[in-house]
């Protein structure tokens, strides 16, 4: 019966991802598919969160999409940042300048991999904090 029970919990677990143990939360983080990993962003565990970048299947459209969460903390949009194959994707890099969650000096780094015309607006002061458009405004100025 309790087999049965576990079946029936593992048929959905969105819909039935609050009666799930904080071991099988992170299970389905690291493992699920994206309805899992989309749970997993929505917990209100935020210790779960990395453990959805460790999804061997995790698309770069999904991590743009957390990069752009300014909910996130300044902890996984460093983690971002440290995987080279997301970091040198200029929608990765133009959503962790535009966060205004993102540490200022990764911020500025990610200027580096963005598109000549994200600069360019970020450097008008579209969409980005301050020390960004800063440094975007200085890019802008030595390249153009």
């Amino acid at each position: 019966a309790a087999a049965a029970a576990r079946a029936l919990l593992l048929a959905d677990p969105v819909a039935n991802w609050d009666q799930f143990s904080p071991a099988e939360r992170m299970r389905l983080a690291q493992h699920g598919g994206r309805d899992e990993r989309g749970a997993a962003l929505r917990d209100k565990n935020r210790a779960l969160h990395p453990h959805v970048l460790k999804n061997a299947r995790i698309s770069v459209e999904e991590v743009v999409f957390i990069a752009k969460n300014p909910q996130m903390s300044a902890d996984m949009l460093k983690l971002i940042a440290d995987r080279s194959e997301w970091f040198g994707r200029s929608a990765v890099a133009e959503a962790l300048a535009r966060n205004p969650k993102t540490p200022a000096e990764l911020a500025v780094r990610a200027l580096q991999h963005c598109s000549q015309e994200a600069v360019r607006q970020m450097a008008k002061g579209v969409g980005a904090p301050p020390h960004v458009v800063q440094a975007a405004r200085k890019g802008v100025l030595k390249g153009g």
